[in-house]
């Protein structure tokens, strides 16, 4: 069993990644300017594995996966590589909605993780459902310090609709269906990520089951406030 992890440094463009001849990986979304990890079980016996990342419309790019008798990995291009481009932000708001209990692997699951931004009290950043389902939450934490492993879980009971955004909060708050508080103290509320900085330069979603994340890598220069 082996992890993907595709990077999507598009700031336009949502990748789309599949197993194709006969390769078993469901297709699965990365959100432009995040970072996704899917686990894949490799099928027993020496064999080629076949993975096509593409943009919808745009371009692709096919990953052969080679198993037994040792492990490489060899990429061709098909109509070219997506380019990588500064990452933004944005977010939306609709309505919730009831999450689908049958989307149950961490594969079908898109979440966006955007518009960071500074304040004077905190750090805030928005979580887009880019799915095709509800998404709960509950499920899922907030990486506050990766060389520590720290992490806050999110709430229970805030369902993101399909394209329905939440906005997260570093300090003390009371959630709602817009809002998200983590909690943390106030003299490190306003100083949990710094960009550029190994540790805390970025934004990480992990999946509370199944292994899985999204991350935003944070971008250079003064965040909006």
């Amino acid at each position: 069993k082996l992890d993907l992890v595709v990077k999507n440094e598009s700031s336009n463009d949502t990748y789309e990644v599949e197993g194709i001849d006969g390769t078993e990986l469901e297709e699965f979304a990365v959100p432009r300017g995040t970072t996704r990890s899917v686990p894949y079980a490799v099928p027993s016996g020496a064999a080629t594995h076949k993975v096509k990342c593409y943009v919808p419309g745009g371009p692709s790019t096919i990953i052969d996966l080679t198993a037994g008798g040792g492990s490489s990995d060899a990429a061709r291009t098909e109509t070219g590589s997506p380019e990588a481009e500064e990452t933004e932000g944005g977010s939306s708001v609709v309505p919730h909605a009831d999450p689908d209990p049958e989307a149950t692997s961490i594969a079908e699951v898109a979440l966006d993780i955007a518009d960071f931004r500074q304040g004077a009290d905190e750090q805030s950043f928005t979580i887009t459902n880019q799915s095709g389902f509800a998404v709960d939450l509950g499920g899922w934490s907030v990486v506050t310090n990766a060389a520590t492993a720290q992490r806050v879980g999110l709430p229970a009971g805030v369902v993101l609709a399909p394209g329905q955004s939440v906005t997260v909060h570093t300090s003390v708050g009371a959630n709602s269906a817009t809002d998200i508080y983590l909690n943390l103290p106030p003299d490190l509320a306003a100083h949990v990520y710094t960009p550029g900085d190994a540790n805390t330069g970025f934004i990480e979603v992990v999946s509370n089951g199944e292994p899985g994340f999204f991350r935003y890598v944070l971008p250079a220069g003064p965040p909006g406030g």
